[in-house]
């Protein structure tokens, strides 16, 4: 098997294989009353008139009788003082969720070709940290993954979860498998002093300077593009295969992408076809993480006991999540 990808994908499968979110105001209607008539109507006065007296008696007269003429009242229809139908105004509420951000493309920066063209093998290669998350994929679908720290390890399939952290002297182990038709699955912490010169993870492999044996000699490497994502500028480039290997079991190309400024590696993309299963298509993504990335949670009740019963209980479980796999 060549170097370079033939390298980096054995070292992978063999790491893998040794983890098994305006009321309107109402107006009140004024009440309106008919008018009522105040004006008032008085008889007629009438004086009668100056005679001189004479023998006869005077005419006898009466006062003129006048009839007040009749008066009703006016009659007056209120106004209509119902206020005009009012609604509330209807408003949409502001999208209160972040943009979804997404990397920022921009275009092959000139001189970067030529830089990465003796990337591979030089100093300035390097990856961001020894703590890797490394997927295995299917179809693009994630199978399972492992990731390795220097004081954790943790593996993640669908049928659960395993995690093993060591704090000082004690070793620390979650074993969380679903339950099924056929087991009632576990979801338990365990803790237990580690005995003196004990590592309990070296049976778990890991990986460890993972390009340290990678060089161009059998590969030609391009760059492709740059984006920027969180504030931080990276570079993609593609790594082939020069010799023209057909091994099936040997990716023929990957992608890595690399902070523009320190040139570190923060993640390697790799596939593998089969040319007589063409239709299963397998490949594998690491991310190389911060060293802060993977911690023990916090407030964990661990049930004690020795050290060989908690590995022999973590490797139990591993196979129970592996099973699919193997």
């Amino acid at each position: 098997m060549k170097k370079g990808l033939a390298i980096l994908a054995a070292l992978a499968m063999v790491i893998m294989m040794a983890a098994c979110g305006a009321d309107a105001i109402p107006t009140k209607a004024p009440t309106d009353k008919p008018a009522e008539s105040t004006a008032e109507v008085k008889p007629a006065e009438s004086t009668p008139a100056a005679t001189q007296p004479a023998e006869t008696q005077p005419a006898e007269t009466k006062p003129a009788e006048t009839q007040v003429p009749e008066t009703k009242p006016v009659e007056t229809t209120p106004a209509a003082t119902q206020p005009p139908e009012t609604k509330p105004v209807e408003t949409t509420p502001a999208a209160t969720q972040p943009p979804e951000t997404k990397p920022v493309e921009t275009q092959p920066v000139a001189g970067k070709d030529e830089y990465y063209k003796t990337y591979l093998g030089s100093e300035d290669m390097k990856a961001l940290s020894q703590n890797v998350r490394m997927a295995m994929l299917l179809n693009g679908e994630e199978a399972y993954a492992m990731t390795y720290a220097s004081d954790a390890l943790i593996m993640e399939a669908e049928g659960g979860k395993i995690e093993l952290y060591r704090d000082g002297g004690k070793l620390y182990a979650h074993v969380y498998v679903k339950p099924t038709d056929g087991g009632e699955g576990e979801d338990n912490w365990y803790s237990c002093e580690i005995p003196e010169g004990e590592d309990p993870f070296e049976s778990f492999g890991g990986p460890s300077n993972i390009f340290e044996d990678v060089d161009g000699e059998d590969m030609d490497v391009t760059y492709l593009d740059s984006f920027i994502e969180d504030g931080v500028e990276y570079d993609r480039i593609l790594m082939k295969d020069a010799t023209g290997s057909s091994d099936s079991d040997s990716p023929q190309e990957a992608v890595l992408t690399v902070r523009a400024d320190t040139h570190e590696i923060v993640r390697m993309e790799m596939e593998m076809v089969d040319p007589e299963d063409p239709e299963n298509v397998q490949g594998m993504q690491m991310d190389f993480l911060a060293d802060d990335a993977v911690a023990m949670p916090a407030g964990i009740e661990a049930e004690e006991s020795d050290y060989q019963t908690v590995l022999m209980t973590v490797f139990l479980g591993m196979m129970s999540l592996m099973g699919d796999f193997m």
